[in-house]
């Protein structure tokens, strides 16, 4: 289980990074930040591609009540022919960071002070044999001037202010064609979405939520039974899992103490059944954010799910 939590996390890690290299365009004009912008989205392929099956539909994660979408394929041609074909999709649909570097652009005297800008609506990189290519395409941000998306980005911190997010990482496979993991946005993501004071989405479907805490994640797969979630409390690591002992045993669930110790001076326990399963992990927790340091959780609570969506509790 610890496994299949480890790769979800890793999902879920892409999504938050994916939004974050793509707020990285608004380093407008600098070169070296959109060069770190790309080696991070390189990177990300890298870490993120091995962990999906070799062809994998569109997947929904539902990240604090934002949804990403992940996909990953085989296909023919080479890398390059493929980061082509996604960078031209890129080109062809406009965006206000097309129009801002259009804008630009236009304002140069020569065509070579042109050439030697960089672009603010594509991003691309490769390296070693592989490559990535991110943009945001318009969506319902066509027409809308670049300085009217800032300005909705800045009040709202949504990155469908910009456009629609775009990201395809590939690698030649093992029989001579192309690995593509893709990874984009449908409208609105809220880079910090909140709700009462916390962050938003939803609680597990199989297990209470700690006692007096503060959620700092929700993340699962639309229409799987598969999700993780955090809390910041200020409970001690023992009383937490004191309470999800009774808790659970109350709902029939029997608790197991993993066979290997959890990383660091976190406390866990798997609770099963009817083949479900529920992992808590609790220990000190010392960058909960929201707050001075002082104010903070002292304890830092994650649950795992694995087949307990619907389950009763």
């Amino acid at each position: 289980m610890r496994r299949w939590l480890g790769r979800m996390a890793a999902l879920m890690r892409a999504g938050v990074v994916v939004a974050l290299i793509a707020f990285g365009l608004l380093a407008f004009g600098l070169r070296a930040a959109r060069a770190d912008a790309a080696r991070a989205a390189m990177a990300l392929g890298r870490q993120v591609l091995p962990l999906l099956a070799l062809e994998t539909d569109k997947t929904s994660l539902r990240i604090n009540g934002q949804d990403l979408f992940v996909s990953s394929a085989i296909v023919d041609g080479s890398v390059e022919d493929v980061l082509d074909r996604f960078e031209a999709q890129c080109a062809a649909a406009g965006s206000p960071l097309a129009e801002a570097w259009r804008k630009v652009a236009h304002d140069r005297k020569t065509e070579a002070a042109v050439s030697r800008l960089p672009r603010l609506d594509v991003v691309r990189r490769s390296e070693r044999g592989e490559g990535v290519v991110f943009c945001f395409v318009g969506g319902s941000t066509a027409g809308v001037t670049f300085e009217a998306a800032l300005a909705r980005f800045s009040k709202e911190r949504d990155l469908g202010a910009l456009g629609q997010l775009r990201y395809a990482f590939a690698k030649p496979a093992d029989d001579g064609r192309v690995r593509v993991m893709a990874t984009w946005t449908e409208g609105t993501f809220k880079l910090d979405a909140q709700t009462a004071g916390e962050a938003a989405g939803s609680d597990p479907s199989a297990a209470p939520r700690p006692p007096s805490s503060r959620r700092l994640l929700s993340a699962s797969l639309v229409g799987a039974p598969y999700g993780i979630y955090a809390y910041g409390t200020d409970a001690s690591p023992e009383a937490v899992l004191r309470f999800y002992d009774r808790a659970m045993n109350e709902a029939k669930w029997v608790a197991v103490t993993p066979p290997e110790p959890a990383r660091g001076r976190a406390a866990e326990r798997i609770y099963v059944k009817d083949n479900l399963h529920v992992l808590v992990s609790a220990g000190p927790d010392g960058k909960s954010p929201g707050g001075p340091r002082d104010s903070r959780p002292t304890t830092l609570v994650s649950i795992g799910e694995l087949g307990a969506q619907g389950a009763q509790k």
